[in-house]
């Protein structure tokens, strides 16, 4: 049995004192793993900012990078179309523009002329003409008009399609004129 030399009263603020003195080393040994773990986690919240950063800036320099490649395979895609355009270009510049200017042909064939087929040979500087004339005075006005402009010189009907007086059923053929084929802008 041990001896005891001190009151009670003493050994009871003693003993107390030993608590404050644990709790104090402990709190102490808290207050040191919290500073650390506060440490540490700062450390990497830093490094994950420098890395997130990082990231940042490689993407940026991805997209900037895709960016050009993607305007530069743009561009190249219009200098091919634009290329592609200049050959078209260069390849119908000696050709009449009859299509965008067919509706100035229509306007002179007179009233009573139902046209059933166009036929237009550049290579002839020849132009035909089917269709069905109401009589044979809408026929001749036909010939009239297309005499009065200059872009035919000579119009040929064929005799046997003056024969009938009342619906006659034509072919018409007419030559293009050198002012015609020369301006390529007349009809």
């Amino acid at each position: 049995m041990p001896l005891n030399f001190l009151p009670a009263e003493d050994k009871e603020k003693l003993a107390q004192e030993q608590k404050l003195l644990s709790f104090r080393k402990n709190s102490i040994y808290f207050l040191v793993f919290v500073a650390l773990a506060a440490s540490i986690i700062w450390s990497d919240l830093w490094l994950l900012d420098q890395h997130n950063n990082s990231l940042e800036k490689s993407i940026t320099e991805l997209r900037e990078s895709q960016t050009i490649k993607e305007t530069t395979s743009i561009e190249s895609q219009i200098k091919d179309f634009n290329s592609k355009v200049e050959l078209v270009d260069s390849i119908t510049s000696d050709r009449l523009p009859l299509s965008n200017n067919l509706s100035k042909l229509i306007n002179i064939i007179p009233e009573g002329i139902s046209v059933e087929m166009m036929s237009i040979d550049i290579l002839n500087n020849s132009f035909e003409l089917r269709g069905i004339a109401r009589n044979r005075d809408s026929y001749l006005s036909l010939k009239d008009s297309l005499l009065s402009t200059d872009w035919f010189t000579e119009v040929d009907l064929p005799i046997t399609d003056l024969l009938s007086r009342d619906t006659i059923t034509f072919t018409l053929q007419t030559t293009f004129s050198d002012a015609f084929l020369a301006t390529k802008d007349i009809l």
